[in-house]
C-alpha cells in the first residue's frame, strides 16, 4: 500500500514537474521530482522498515507462545524507544503490559509516527 502511494504521489510530482519545466526539458523536469520526493522514500522506507521488524516480532512471539517453545508466564513485553525518541514516544519508555496485552492508547512500537524506531522486548514480569 505505502509503495502504491508512493507510486501515485511520485507520477503526480513528475507530471506537475514536466508542466512547469516541460520547456527547459524532462531531465530538469525529472530532477526536480526526484530531489523533492527523495526525502518522501526514505521516509516510508524507514517508517515500514520498523512496522514490517514489529509486526514479525509480535507474529514470532505469537508462534512461539501458541507452539509451546515460549511459556507465557512470567513474561511481559516492554517498550524500548530510542534515546533519541520524540515527545510521543519517551513517555512510553519503559511501559510494561502482558503478552495478549495492548500498550497505551493501543500503540505499537515502530508503528507510532513516521520514522518511528521504537521496539518491544521481551522482558520478566
Amino acid at each position: 500500500i505505502a509503495a502504491e502511494s508512493l507510486a501515485a504521489q511520485w507520477r503526480g510530482m513528475a507530471q506537475a514537474s514536466l508542466a512547469a519545466f516541460g520547456k527547459r526539458g524532462p531531465d530538469v523536469a525529472v530532477s526536480r521530482t526526484e530531489k523533492l520526493f527523495d526525502p518522501r522514500i526514505r521516509r516510508t522506507a524507514a517508517t515500514e522498515a520498523a512496522k514490517a521488524f514489529a509486526d514479525e516480532h509480535a507474529a514470532r512471539l505469537e508462534d512461539a507462545v501458541r507452539s509451546g517453545l515460549l511459556e507465557p508466564v512470567g513474561l511481559a513485553r516492554e517498550w524500548n524507544a530510542l534515546i533519541d525518541a520524540c515527545e510521543r514516544c519517551s513517555p512510553l519508555d519503559g511501559v510494561r503490559v502482558g503478552l495478549d496485552d495492548e500498550f497505551p492508547g493501543g500503540e505499537t512500537p515502530g508503528s507510532v509516527h513516521p520514522h518511528c524506531f521504537c521496539t518491544e522486548v521481551l522482558v520478566a514480569a
